[in-house]
């Protein structure tokens, strides 16, 4: 049996109902399994099953799946930017940056052995 066989394999999407499922659909368009969870019941039973290899989520849930397991986390809040919308400058609105989201998802998503030599600069 390889590593690669047993090397969990599965993002865990853990948002509202609605986000979660926007973002395991957009996960499995680039050919990602995801498990798409909204309740801490459901977080529960997904980290139990140690499918996971690790999970995207907002700032308050970090916390909650690191004490349920240690498991990487991608906070989605960090990939919202502020722009200006509109003529004044008070009005602001947030875009999000779906291109920088999912190189961090592949970056994550990569066996990881094949990611010991990469560093962040």
């Amino acid at each position: 049996m390889s590593l690669e066989a047993i090397r969990p394999n599965k993002i865990l999407v853990f948002l509202p109902k609605a986000a979660a499922n926007m973002i395991a659909t957009k996960l499995a368009e680039r050919g990602h399994e995801s498990i798409a969870v909204s309740t801490v019941p459901e977080v529960f039973d997904a980290l139990r099953s140690d499918n996971c290899s690790f999970a995207v989520t907002t700032r308050p849930e970090i916390d909650l799946l690191r004490s349920l397991r240690p498991i990487p986390v991608v906070n989605l809040e960090i990939f919202f930017h502020a722009e200006p919308s509109g003529d004044g400058p008070l009005t602001m609105s947030k875009r999000f940056d779906g291109s920088a989201f999912m190189k961090r998802i592949e970056f994550l998503a990569q066996p990881t052995d094949s990611r010991a030599g990469l560093t962040c600069h």
